[in-house]
C-alpha cells in the first residue's frame, strides 16, 4: 500500500472546527463527495504505476487492477491510498520488485523499474487535490453554520 499525503495549515485549522461540529452524517456526506471528487486522480495515479510496472508476466495489469482510496484525517491531512490484491504497491513505488522465477517457484528474482511513478503522478494533480479538500472542507463548515 502506497499512502501519498498532503498536509496545509489551514487544513487543520478546519479539521478542527469540522471535528467540533460532531456530526456524523454531515462527515459522512463530506466524504462521500470526496470521494467521487478525487477518484479520477487515484485512477490516474495506478494507470502511471502500471505503466510504469514490466508487462511481462501480468505485472502490469495486476497494479491497473488496483484502486486507490482517499482517507481524510482531519488531525493530519488528507491522503491517498493505492491498494492492489497481492501487490506490493510500496516496492513497486521505490523501483524494485521481488517475486519468483517463472518456472522456479523457489527461486526469487528482483526486477528493477522506475521509482516513484505514483508519487510524480500524485504531485502533479496536488495543488488541484489540495483546492478540492480545502473546498469540501469549507462546505461543510458553511452547512453546519447555516
Amino acid at each position: 500500500m502506497t499512502q501519498v499525503t498532503v498536509h496545509a495549515e489551514e487544513f487543520k485549522q478546519l479539521g478542527a472546527q469540522v471535528k467540533s461540529l460532531d456530526d456524523p452524517r454531515l462527515m459522512r456526506a463530506m466524504r462521500k463527495r470526496l470521494r467521487t471528487d478525487l477518484q479520477p486522480v487515484g485512477a490516474e495515479v495506478v494507470t502511471a504505476m502500471a505503466g510504469a510496472s514490466p508487462h511481462r508476466g501480468g505485472l502490469s495489469g495486476k497494479v491497473a487492477a488496483g484502486r486507490a482510496t482517499v482517507v481524510l484525517d482531519l488531525a493530519r491531512g488528507a491522503s491517498l491510498r493505492l491498494m492492489s490484491g497481492g501487490v506490493r504497491m510500496t516496492a513497486i513505488e521505490k523501483g524494485a520488485i521481488r517475486h519468483p522465477v517463472f518456472g522456479h517457484r523457489k527461486t526469487w528474482s528482483m526486477t528493477s523499474m522506475q521509482p516513484d511513478t505514483g508519487s510524480k503522478e500524485f504531485e502533479r494533480h496536488a495543488d488541484t487535490l489540495a483546492t478540492a479538500v480545502m473546498d469540501e472542507l469549507t462546505t461543510t463548515v458553511r452547512q453546519a453554520i447555516a
